[in-house]
């Protein structure tokens, strides 16, 4: 089975109020992760520019559009990014995304279901 895994980052995550020695903790285990991730999948992660730089077409009734500035969503939380993995289970995916959430937000685990 195949899964996708987001992995969502709060707009105010605090990397600029974390210390030279966390951060470098935050990017080994970054390092690590993508390491393992290519050496156990087949798939690539993929990194997404950041939501000021985004556009979102909003459908309306009546087919009109519209087009805005940023991300959809006024949570407060933007996607990253993603990757894919193929496994047996959801269990198995999960841990692939406990494995990638090592900054504060979190990863969503969603199974493609092939059509």
């Amino acid at each position: 089975m195949r899964f996708m895994i987001t992995f969502r980052h709060f707009l105010d995550s605090g990397w600029d109020q974390l210390d030279e020695a966390e951060r470098q903790r935050v990017m080994q285990r970054h390092e690590e992760f993508t390491t393992a991730l290519r050496e156990e999948q087949s798939t690539e992660l993929v990194f997404l520019a950041p939501p000021e730089e985004a556009k979102t077409v909003r459908g309306r009734r009546g087919g009109e559009q519209e087009v805005i500035d940023g991300p959809y969503s006024n949570a407060g939380e933007y996607v990253g990014g993603y990757y894919i993995v193929e496994v047996d289970s959801m269990d198995e995916a999960v841990e692939w995304g406990r494995r990638g959430r090592y900054m504060i937000g979190h990863n969503e685990i969603r199974q493609i279901i092939d059509p």
